[in-house]
């Protein structure tokens, strides 16, 4: 039996169906599925008496989840860390392999098992903890620490690891190489048919009001909303634009808060979550410009969704989206000063361009081009769990 560990929060509903709000859904788990066989899914669950209307089905045909408490962070991860142990060690007894899908709290712990019990592990780097504790995403005043003990796990569990996949292309693979040299690159974005516009947006003059928009949680500070925030309020004597945000959270009321006291309540419209597919692209759709101000990224999902509708982007020059957006279209994360002088200097041609290069290169990340990279490495997987019998 496979073992799959990942730093994600699920619901169980009581007729013991198990829901997630983003693409862990079952069709995500079925291309482990058809290739590994029945899985184990290691994570943190939240019981609840109905699944909110915007989740998705998780569980389904050889997709068995084992629940983790439902901790919320470090601080929060410390108090549950025996019983969490305990279950883990539990989970993983009669595994004959494991999966890390790191950062996160699970996967360390999955991996210090994993070298006690001498079970061999692969590991699916999906994002970088450097950058979520370095550039104020999270962690407040003990982030250094924290910074220092994420990413030191994060190296060791790459390097001893029998394989790892990367979602970035280059980027992660050189600051947490695998001793072996048994590395691929696969991303975690899968595009299909529809996802596509057919050709690039034209341009004949600047768009009047210039409708930007973002996509992403705003339950941690990880997307930068503040930061686009600020950046609109230093522009918005100059350029007629607006900005509409696409998520929901924790942070909501404190960022409409921040909108008001900038002045931008007229032109900043908070639309709260929506189901994943159609309902985003058709926000997307509407737009003339992505912003992507983040302060820590893999290979952002929404940024490749929105370059394959021909969408113009600027984004902050972390993780691996700089494998996709050009020089001329990033910004330093925490500088909003940045942002606003990108968006000063737009004009109809540099927007036509921008829409023919993100559309040509979100083509690499179709359904067909990701779902075979990751069967490649799910194959090496199944080769070791042959070997280790």
């Amino acid at each position: 039996m496979i073992t799959i560990g990942l730093e994600y929060r699920f619901l169980r509903d009581t007729t013991g169906r198990v829901w997630a709000k983003t693409q862990c859904d079952e069709a995500f788990w079925r291309k482990y599925t058809e290739v590994l066989g029945n899985i184990n899914i290691v994570a943190r669950i939240r019981e609840v008496s109905e699944k909110p209307e915007d989740y998705l089905r998780s569980d389904g045909p050889g997709i068995d989840f084992k629940g983790i408490r439902d901790y919320h962070g470090p601080a929060s991860f410390l108090r549950y860390i025996f019983p969490v142990i305990g279950d883990i060690v539990s989970y993983t007894k009669d595994s004959s392999l494991l999966i890390l899908r790191t950062p996160g709290l699970i996967e360390n712990v999955m991996y210090l098992v994993a070298r006690a019990r001498h079970i061999p592990f692969a590991v699916e780097v999906v994002g970088d903890p450097q950058e979520v504790f370095a550039n104020n995403g999270a962690g407040g005043r003990v982030a250094p620490l924290y910074e220092l003990f994420f990413t030191s796990m994060q190296r060791w569990m790459c390097r001893d690891a029998e394989v790892v996949s990367y979602v970035t292309g280059e980027t992660l693979q050189k600051k947490y190489p695998n001793s072996a040299g048994r590395e691929h690159a696969v991303s975690d974005v899968y595009l299909p048919d529809e996802a596509f516009l057919p050709e690039p947006r034209h341009f004949k003059k600047l768009p009047s009001p210039l409708s930007m928009v973002m996509v992403g949680s705003l339950e941690v500070p990880y997307k930068g909303v503040d930061v686009a925030l600020r950046a609109l309020s230093k522009i918005k004597n100059y350029v007629n634009a607006t900005l509409t945000i696409v998520g929901d959270g924790v942070l909501r009321l404190e960022l409409e808060a921040m909108a008001h006291s900038l002045g931008l309540q007229q032109q900043v419209r908070f639309l709260g979550a929506l189901p994943a597919g159609e309902a985003v692209r058709k926000e997307l759709r509407q737009a003339d410009l992505f912003l992507m101000p983040s302060r820590t990224e893999g290979m952002p999902r929404a940024l490749l969704e929105a370059m394959a509708l021909g969408l113009p982007a600027l984004a902050s020059r972390v993780g691996g989206i700089p494998e996709v957006l050009g020089e001329d279209y990033l910004f330093t994360s925490e500088q909003p000063d940045e942002l606003a002088a990108l968006l000063m200097l737009l004009t109809p041609e540099k927007l036509g361009k921008m829409s023919s290069e993100n559309l040509q290169t979100a083509r690499k990340y179709h359904l067909s081009n990701t779902t075979r990279a990751h069967r490649e490495f799910l194959r090496e997987v199944k080769a070791l769990m042959a070997e280790n019998k």
